[in-house]
């Protein structure tokens, strides 16, 4: 329990740092291209309402990844919390680190 309060802890303060340099959410446009890229606010990708296609932006994020994602929102009818993808199989400690700078969950599903 206490690890869990932990990591719970540390994507709350990741989560407060990278959503107080601004975002953009991605909403169904591309990725920002390479020449861009270096100057873009981060893209933002909301987990209770965001797809397949727009969760693959993630860096890290592939087809599997964004589905298991995807079908484990369905499954408990949406996240509540971002931590809530670190039981979702292919996501670990590294790669939800990583994920907090570019996704959010707004309300719930």
């Amino acid at each position: 329990m206490a690890k869990i309060a932990q990591r719970e802890s540390l994507a709350a303060l990741l989560l407060a740092l990278a959503l107080a340099g601004g975002w953009v959410h991605a909403g169904g446009g591309a990725a920002p291209d390479a020449v861009g890229a270096a100057s873009a606010r981060p893209v933002r990708v909301d987990l209770s309402r965001d797809g397949i296609a727009e969760l693959q932006v993630v860096p890290g994020v592939g087809p599997t990844v964004a589905g298991a994602v995807l079908a484990e929102r369905d499954r408990r009818a949406g996240y509540q919390s971002l931590s809530e993808v670190l039981g979702v199989k292919g996501v670990g400690e590294t790669l939800y680190l990583s994920m907090c700078r570019y996704v959010e969950v707004q309300n719930g599903r």
